[in-house]
């Protein structure tokens, strides 16, 4: 495993050891808005490395896009809504889950599990690219209907500009800016993205120290129930999917890991969006992306090693 793979799930837990033994610097920061500085960042270097060249389209292609977006950005809000209903958990959990829930998939955990798996890695990439930007438009509005059930008010519109500010500007001047300065590929480049999460998490921790502090056995024990289900049916519902569309077998593995993941940077944006969202919430976020990394590497194992005994798992 190489160090990049190990670096923010390692970085996480020191960000909060460190918030719940010495939280003040992190709640000094937080005053000063530095959350929605990071998340920019994030998006800023995100759109830099992004290419959109030399991919291949084609009927069965668009076919599974509009699958996956469909199972992504509806029907996973729909899940986590459904998660909050049959589960009894606090409204802080009940945002989380209905937020890490609508956002869209990771930004390149997805597509690194693909290739690991013998995935089609462009495939990955493509469709991580086009959730993400019409995930931006979409989230707004999943979160207010599915937060309205759970009687949790959001404003759709505010949250829309918010996150075309933090998001979408960022991400589209780092793409613009590649085509006229080509950095030379660097480690900081590479490790950036994953400093910031951290940083943002330290932060917000550091904020509720008493609160995550507090966090009671039972409420841990609901969210890693409610992360496992909703992402293994996601996984369930993109299987059946792939194979009513007969999607090739290398796409059939993006779409299977890619339309699955949920995306920590965005659910970050969502928060520091929001005015005063609950640590609990941040909690939830953290660890189902915790939960579908470790569920996601192993079965891309399992299949990797079906593949060179000419055996198919999914």
């Amino acid at each position: 495993m190489k160090s990049k793979d190990i670096y923010l799930p390692i970085g996480l837990v020191i960000a909060i050891g460190i918030s719940l033994i010495i939280p003040s610097l992190g709640i000094n920061l937080k005053g000063y808005g530095i959350n929605k500085i990071l998340v920019m960042i994030i998006f800023f270097i995100n759109g830099y490395k992004t290419r959109l060249k030399d991919f291949n389209y084609n009927a069965s292609f668009f076919k599974t896009l509009c699958a996956i977006t469909v199972i992504s950005l509806f029907i996973g809000p729909l899940l986590g809504l459904a998660a909050t209903i049959l589960l009894p958990v606090t409204s802080g959990i009940a945002l989380g889950i209905i937020i890490i829930s609508s956002v869209p998939t990771t930004l390149s955990s997805g597509i690194v599990i693909t290739e690991n798996a013998g995935g089609n890695k462009a495939t990955a990439l493509l469709i991580t690219i086009f959730l993400n930007f019409i995930g931006i438009f979409t989230l707004p509005l999943m979160l207010y209907l599915c937060l309205s059930v759970s009687n949790i008010s959001l404003s759709a519109g505010n949250l829309l500009i918010k996150l075309i500010i933090i998001v979408f500007l960022p991400f589209i001047c780092g793409n613009l800016i590649h085509k006229y300065i080509d950095i030379k590929k660097t480690t900081i480049i590479d490790y950036t993205p994953s400093t910031c999460i951290i940083l943002i998490v330290w932060i917000s921790a550091s904020s509720s120290q008493k609160q995550v502090s507090q966090l009671s056995l039972k409420s841990l024990f609901l969210i890693v129930l409610a992360s496992i289900s909703i992402h293994l049916l996601l996984m369930l519902i993109n299987n059946i999917a792939a194979k009513l569309l007969k999607t090739p077998y290398k796409n059939k593995i993006a779409m299977l890991f890619v339309g699955s993941q949920k995306t920590l940077p965005v659910s970050m944006s969502v928060l520091a969006a929001l005015s005063n969202p609950p640590t609990t919430a941040l909690i939830v976020c953290i660890i189902f992306h915790f939960l579908q990394l470790i569920i996601d590497s192993t079965l891309a194992f399992k299949i990797k090693a079906r593949k060179n005994t000419n055996a198919k798992i999914i």
